[in-house]
């Protein structure tokens, strides 16, 4: 049996949540239904935000990746002097 939940938030907040669980291919109400379970069976609330990248970083962490798997641009050193001494050059 359903039952209709009725809480006051903030519209901006909604507007956001509703947003970022489409984005997630969730509805609002399947998030808010997912949270009460896990509070209910687990007598906890978890709130986290995990981070995220920026779409500049990941563009600069795959082009490392692709570099490296071409061995371009890798260098290797002996001692943290030889390292130190090639970035001065």
């Amino acid at each position: 049996m359903e039952t209709v939940i009725n809480i006051k938030t903030d519209k901006k907040l909604k507007e956001q949540a509703s947003k970022l669980a489409k984005d997630m291919g969730f509805s609002l109400s399947s998030v808010i239904n997912a949270t009460l379970y896990n509070f209910v069976k687990n007598r906890e609330l978890h709130i986290t935000e995990a981070p995220r990248m920026t779409p500049y970083l990941e563009s600069v962490v795959a082009e490392a990746r692709r570099d490296y798997k071409l061995g371009k641009n890798i260098k290797s050193f002996k001692s943290m002097k030889d390292l130190i001494d090639d970035l001065d050059t």
